[in-house]
């Protein structure tokens, strides 16, 4: 028997302005950051190691790259933070960007980047700031991928700063020409549009290559085992 836990939306708290509250039940930190520079962890990145393959367009790793500007990489890492429209040979050529824009993360506070694995599911989680010199801007999302639907990925919001992602790009991307050193295709939610809303999920599938796209929701409940 499974155990299951349960990652909850709570959406008196979900809503930009609020304070961030971790949302994974078991996280764990990622590891691999480089020391903080002044306080911060900026334009760098850390690894997971899956018991199971993530899968996007085609392409299936354990390893998967986590950037600490809003994204994950397979195959290849960055520290990009310099944003583009999808595809982009800006980031290596299979990405997913669930808040691909400037971000930092504070050290010695309760922002971070964690993970919880189960048997089916991966579940990274974001607490960062944009880098705004004016304001504290607070953005607090995760991806999440379940082993039983290879091909899509999902992006969760809690708090999407002052802009609703008016300065980031959200999307998948990918290869499907095997020759190709960048992108050549992509499905893409928005591009420095103010789309980013508290308490709604993005769904992205590739399964259907060049007719993949990305879909928004309310986001319910997700039960982890």
């Amino acid at each position: 028997m499974p155990v299951v836990t349960t990652v909850s939306a709570v959406p008196s708290a979900c809503q930009t302005g609020q304070a961030p509250l971790l949302r994974l039940t078991a996280p764990t930190p990622l590891a691999g950051l480089s020391p903080p520079d002044n306080g911060r962890y900026d334009d760098d990145y850390g690894t997971i190691e899956l018991p199971f393959k993530i899968q996007w367009y085609g392409e299936a790793q354990n390893t998967v790259y986590v950037g600490t500007n809003g994204y994950i990489t397979l195959i290849d890492p960055t520290t990009q933070f310099e944003v583009r429209s999808m595809p982009s040979s800006w980031l290596p050529k299979f990405a997913a960007a669930p808040f691909w824009d400037d971000l930092y993360v504070e050290d010695n506070t309760d922002q971070g980047i964690w993970y919880q694995i189960t048997q089916d599911y991966l579940i990274i989680e974001w607490i960062a700031q944009r880098r705004d010199p004016t304001v504290t801007d607070y953005v607090q999302f995760q991806l999440v991928y379940a082993r039983a639907r290879p091909g899509i990925v999902q992006y969760r919001y809690f708090i999407t700063g002052n802009g609703n992602g008016n300065a980031a790009s959200v999307g998948v991307q990918g290869d499907l020409t095997g020759t190709s050193e960048y992108a050549t295709i992509a499905a893409t939610f928005s591009y420095r549009q103010s789309r980013i809303l508290p308490c709604i999920q993005v769904t992205c599938d590739t399964n259907g290559n060049s007719s993949s796209l990305c879909t928004s929701a309310p986001f319910t409940e997700v039960a982890l085992s």
